[in-house]
């Protein structure tokens, strides 16, 4: 309820000029500044020991204005878990199903919710964007994110995509980045908590920072919160989480 807290400018601010970095693939030369022109970059802020030594907006980019934030929302979900874990509410050592008998079925059937933390799934399910057979499309439809095909009979919200996935590969064995690992730990912290994803931020996180705007999520049909990739806010308020966990 009280102000934004706040986020403190350094005397001596960064110049991206002098900061060299070089492309991936080529090894062309750039600064800061060049990089982040190449890159499309909206908006960027570099926080050194808790004040700001970088801001700039571009292109849709404002102080004011939330983005998303895409699989940084991934970051969201993470402490969230960990938070009701280490307070006990949350057992990561249990199997999915125990919190999601809806996905006694599927590949999560006999995964612990740690597995499902650390993202070592074995899952069929593709993160290779230009592939159009891969599953992240499948999942983006469900999710309405991506626009469906007429005469589209599949899952119609992420409850109903998440329990088609089908086992590929050993949990554990190894870590796979993949969205739909984090759709699912979104899943069980709305099981335990009774809460919806963006309460849970709001009461855990947001309200406890300081922040300066509201945030929201995208959501799908039914109004669940895309947790790997639908968080929206502005930039300061993104570099104030980024703060607590450096603190």
């Amino acid at each position: 309820a009280g102000a934004p807290r706040p986020l403190p400018v350094a005397a001596q601010p960064i110049d991206p000029r002098t900061v060299r970095c070089r492309a991936m693939g080529t090894g062309e030369a750039y600064d800061f500044a060049e990089m982040l022109w190449h890159t499309y970059a909206d908006s960027v802020i570099v926080l050194h020991r808790g004040e700001v030594v970088y801001e700039a907006y571009w292109g849709e980019g404002r102080p004011e204005r939330p983005h998303i934030c895409y699989s940084v929302t991934k970051s969201f979900v993470g402490i969230l878990a960990a938070t009701l874990g280490a307070e006990g509410a949350l057992d990561a050592q249990a199997r999915v199903p125990h919190y999601l008998p809806e996905m006694a079925g599927g590949a999560y059937a006999d995964a612990t919710v740690r597995d499902v933390m650390d993202m070592r799934i074995g899952v069929q399910y593709s993160e290779i964007y230009t592939d159009p057979q891969a599953e992240v499309h499948d999942y983006a439809r469900a999710g309405g994110m991506l626009p469906r095909p007429a005469g589209y009979t599949g899952p119609g919200c992420f409850y109903d995509f998440l329990p088609t996935l089908r086992k590929q590969g050993a949990h554990n064995a190894g870590f796979g980045y993949k969205t739909d690992n984090t759709e699912v730990l979104a899943w069980v912290l709305r099981r335990v908590s009774g809460l919806s994803l963006a309460e849970l931020v709001s009461q855990r996180i947001w309200q406890r920072i300081g922040a300066e705007q509201d945030a929201y999520f995208m959501v799908d049909a039914i109004g669940t919160e895309s947790g790997g990739g639908g968080l929206n806010c502005a930039l300061r308020d993104l570099a104030r989480f980024g703060e607590l966990m450096r603190g």
